[in-house]
């Protein structure tokens, strides 16, 4: 139904604005793993938040500042990331405030969950503090998965910078798939142009001893220091 609301959208809006302030009432007596759901669904389609009554925004915002305000190193649900990832949009965050406290608020697995969801320039500030907090081989594989990369389209200079400064310190990013993710990292910021290659070269000199990886990355970035075949 969701989908089809979007398709309707697309040809007219006010019309798909008019039927879901119909539903509003019926959505505020909702149980609220419902109400999660229909906000996580279309929570970024303008005719529904622009048809969100205080009720139902009321009720949302608590909802949200529960999961926000869970005990550390809990989890959250497909349901639940997909409705926080709405922190993303200027509009959500205005319009329901707990958004971004609650996004803030969650220990850093959480967050790669959120971001996963809806990846966006929003969140490209935060990715550098996800992976200081990697404290596993296989957490940094998925922070790197669920994250880094696919927000890697969206990173400045800077951020580049720093995401690759948490990287090298953290010996807790280098397992795994790790090394070929560093590769795949230059690939993915490309809308930078070469000036981002200089900025591998600390993580160059940090594995020239391993001769594996320093191939696999010296070739992979295209550095001048990779080895002739």
């Amino acid at each position: 139904m969701a989908k089809c609301l979007r398709s309707f959208a697309a040809r007219d809006a006010d019309l798909v604005k008019k039927a879901v302030a119909k539903q509003m009432a019926r959505l505020e007596t909702a149980e609220p793993a419902v109400q999660l759901q229909a906000l996580g669904r279309l929570g970024d389609l303008p005719a529904f938040w622009a048809s969100l009554g205080t009720p139902v925004r009321n009720l949302l915002n608590t909802k949200i500042e529960t999961i926000g305000n869970r005990a550390p190193y809990k989890d959250i649900t497909t349901a639940e990331a997909k409705a926080l990832a709405l922190v993303a949009h200027p509009e959500l965050r205005a319009t329901l405030p707990a958004l971004t406290e609650a996004f803030s608020n969650l220990w850093y697995i959480p967050r790669a969950d959120i971001i996963e969801q809806r990846p966006d320039p929003y969140f490209t500030p935060f990715l550098p503090a996800l992976l200081k907090d990697v404290g596993s081989f296989d957490r940094g594989q998925e922070v790197a998965e669920k994250a880094v990369l696919p927000c890697a389209g969206f990173l400045s200079l800077p951020e580049l910078e720093q995401v690759l400064t948490e990287w090298n310190d953290n010996d807790q990013c280098w397992g795994r798939a790790m090394p070929g993710y560093l590769v795949e990292l230059c690939t993915l910021t490309s809308h930078l142009g070469d000036a981002r290659r200089s900025l591998w070269a600390p993580i160059l000199d940090e594995v020239r001893g391993d001769e594996r990886i320093f191939t696999l990355l010296a070739s992979g970035i295209g550095s001048a220091e990779a080895p002739s075949t």
